[in-house]
């Protein structure tokens, strides 16, 4: 039985041959050209191995049945070059593949941090924005509420507005406008009560003191505890320290011993009220502890010179007129304290129709009203008392 090829005497006999030669002659022809079918079917289907042997003849060149080349070392090598440059062949083309799809990623990377960037200048932006936005409401908020409580202080103080100072304040700033020359007040002079400066607490704002003689001198305004027996003599020795102070003050010389000597009697009196405070009540202690504690902030009013420049011009030269209150308030930068006890409270009361009066005046006696003084006709009402 024939399966593949001529059978030729020559043919087969260098098959045979050839056959021999590789070791073959044991295997029978039918079996062995079968197989050889099986192999070169299987080489035929396995893409690793079928490039190994060329199909060259009528039936596929095998030298035992064909016309084909012989399988040969040289046939191997070229087989293995072939390999190599197959595999080169597929190296370079996936290091093309890889090359393309990393710059493929690169630009989608690039893209995606440009967006980025460009979200996070505007996030950044539209919150400068809103942050603005807020800033500016609020700055509004204030400056409403500012207006709000400026046009109330000037127009329509409160008891508490008088009391604390800012009701005068403001007038007296009104007074010492550019647009108010001091000629218009002396023209038209209002009067104030006597000694009014000696009373009333004076503010010496850029030194943080007030100049409050009448606060120093406590005269009638001892809590019960330091009105014990036993600080009698205490009392004494600040009272004529104080009142030593307050005489070298006037007279524009204050020396530091007799500012060390109103210290050293508040020291004592504060030594002896805690030396009885154990067996009085508590309200009564922290009464006379905030009554000495007053007393050294008043006293601090002796360790400034300008203080002591501006006391000596309250004591020594006391305004009598609303124009003389406010040029020696203009010379020393003063402005009016906080009231703290009644009777300030009571003066504050006073003072302040007599400010209002004069600001009537400059206006009414002003060539352009309009642009002197601003004074509301609510202002032309007495203080609330």
């Amino acid at each position: 039985m024939r399966f593949f090829g001529p059978t030729g005497s020559s043919e087969r006999s260098k098959g045979e041959v050839h056959c021999r030669e590789r070791g073959f002659d044991a295997i029978g022809r039918t079996r062995l050209k079968g197989l050889v079918f099986v192999a070169v079917m299987s080489g035929v289907l396995s893409p690793s191995t079928a490039h190994a042997f060329p199909l060259t003849g009528p039936w596929w060149g095998w030298p035992w049945w064909g016309t084909g080349r012989a399988i040969s070392a040289e046939g191997d090598i070229a087989t293995g070059y072939g390999d190599l440059a197959s595999g080169m062949g597929r190296w370079a083309d996936g290091t093309g593949n890889l090359l393309r799809r990393l710059a493929e990623a690169e630009s989608i990377h690039t893209i995606t941090m440009i967006r980025q960037n460009e979200y996070i200048d505007l996030s950044v932006r539209n919150a400068a924005l809103r942050h603005q936005a807020r800033l500016q409401l609020a700055q509004a908020k204030c400056n409403m509420a500012r207006d709000a409580i400026y046009r109330r202080v000037r127009y329509t103080p409160n008891d508490h507005d008088i009391e604390n100072g800012d009701a005068l304040n403001a007038l007296v700033r009104d007074l010492m406008g550019p647009k108010v020359h001091p000629s218009v007040m002396r023209s038209e002079v209002v009067r104030i009560p006597e000694k009014v400066t000696e009373q009333i607490p004076m503010q010496l704002p850029r030194m943080g003191v007030v100049i409050a003689p009448r606060r120093l001198r406590a005269e009638g305004e001892w809590p019960e505890l330091l009105r014990a027996p036993a600080l009698a003599r205490g009392r004494r020795a600040y009272h004529q320290a104080v009142d030593a102070a307050l005489t070298q003050g006037a007279r524009g010389s204050l020396p530091t011993s007799v500012v060390v000597v109103v210290d050293r009697t508040i020291d004592e009196l504060r030594v002896g009220c805690e030396a009885i405070a154990a067996t009085a009540p508590p309200a009564e202690v922290a009464n006379a502890r905030g009554f000495l504690n007053r007393l050294s902030k008043s006293a601090r009013m002796f360790h400034q010179p300008d203080s002591v420049t501006a006391l000596a011009a309250i004591l020594g030269h006391p305004p009598k007129s609303v124009a003389e209150l406010v040029g020696l308030m203009r010379r020393h930068h003063l402005q009016f304290g906080a009231a703290e006890s009644t009777a300030e409270r009571e003066l504050y009361q006073d003072l302040y129709p007599s400010l209002v009066q004069q600001s009537h005046l400059v206006v009414a006696h002003s060539p352009k009203p309009g642009l002197a003084l601003a004074v509301d006709a609510k202002d032309a009402k007495q203080a609330p008392r």
